[in-house]
């Protein structure tokens, strides 16, 4: 359920350092960023050309979205 804020806002006068959530998230979340930033090329093109093959699949069945600029520009996006 929600409810309204109270206001004004009263922050805490500290804040705590929790180390072991810390290396939980270091490990988790940013370990998973950086493994993805260094996969192999092969598999970063493949990725992008099953993608490139996905969005003109869409692009080809859906005429509102046909175009040229379009489809480059979502290609560019990915």
């Amino acid at each position: 359920p929600t409810s309204p804020i109270e206001l004004p806002l009263i922050h805490p006068p500290f804040v705590r350092v929790d180390e072991q959530c810390d290396r939980i998230l270091q490990k988790r979340y940013y370990g998973y960023i950086a493994q993805k930033q260094n996969r192999p090329l092969t598999y970063r093109v493949t990725r992008k050309i099953h993608r490139a093959k996905i969005l003109l699949t869409a692009f080809r069945e859906q005429p509102t979205l046909r175009g040229l600029p379009n489809l480059v520009k979502t290609l560019l996006k990915e």
